[in-house]
Formats: C-alpha cells, structure tokens, sequence
C-alpha cells in the first residue's frame, strides 16, 4: 500500500506569489503601507549615545525605498530628489527593525514614497514606529534625464496619482 503525504500541495509556489502579489497591489492602492525588509540593530550601527546612528538609518531608509520606487514605476533607473525624515525614538542594539513602504503620490515623472522603520517586538508582536520618512523618486533615462513614469503604472495606481 502507498503511503500518502499527510501534507496536500493545493497551491503552487507562483499562486501563492500571485496572491500575495494582489493583495499588495490592492493595500497601495488603498494608501496603505507593505513590509519591505527586516534587519537587526547592531553595535555597528550604533553612534555616540548607543542609539542608531542617524545617517545609517537614512542610507537604509534610501536604499529600500529606492527599490521599492523601482519596483513600482517598473524600471531600474530611478535617483533620489528628497529626502524628509523624523526620528521619533531611539533604536538600540538587539532590536528587530521591520521597514515599510507605501505609495503617497505618483505623478509625471516622480513618486512620492512614504517609509516607516518599526520596532518588532518578537514576544508580543507589537510594533512601535521609530522613523517616518518621505522621499521623492525621479524616473530617469540613461543620460540622467527625467521621463515619463509609464501610463500602465499610473492606471494601476490609479488612486494614488496627483491630480
């Protein structure tokens, strides 16, 4: 007699990335914001009061939100305009940081992103936001000129274009 799995494969890996995909599609659309990364504070992160140092949090909060812009405006060329930041509360060695984006605005050729980096709390589960952030992306050509964010990505986000 064969023996059977006690585990039934119902749904394949690109379904459940599909799935997953759509919801995420459809909280940006709403304005929400979706987890990009997760990392741990550590002591060379730390500055001078052993709390996270300023400028290693805006170079992650550049380099996810950079990824996140490409991802979303579909194109691998995109350069940072502004940046605003406000640290709310320290983070210190050990603590688990998750960062999330969200789409605030698209417009011609920029988009606006919105970023909060989270204090995780493994045992309890709660989160605590420690920065909030904005920062406009610019989609550009080789030559480093501005262009267009395509027309497909701006009926997809139809809810989050400037008027």
């Amino acid at each position: 007699m064969e023996e059977q799995s006690i585990y039934e494969i119902t749904k394949t890996k690109s379904d459940v990335k599909e799935e997953t995909t759509d919801r995420n599609i459809e909280i940006l659309r709403q304005g929400g914001m979706i987890m990009r990364s997760t990392w741990i504070c550590m002591t060379k992160d730390l500055g001078v009061h052993n709390n996270a140092f300023g400028g290693i949090l805006l170079s992650h909060v550049d380099e996810v939100a950079a990824v996140f812009a490409a991802e979303i405006c579909d194109t691998p060329l995109m350069v940072t305009r502004r940046m605003d930041a406000d640290f709310l509360i320290p983070m210190k060695v050990g603590n688990v940081i998750k960062t999330y984006c969200g789409i605030a605005s698209i417009g011609n050729t920029s988009i606006d992103i919105i970023l909060e980096m989270r204090k995780y709390n493994l045992r309890s589960e709660a989160e605590v936001v420690c920065l909030r952030a904005k920062t406009t992306f610019v989609r550009i050509d080789e030559e480093g000129s501005a262009i267009p964010i395509y027309d497909h990505i701006k009926e997809k986000y139809k809810t989050r274009v400037r008027k």
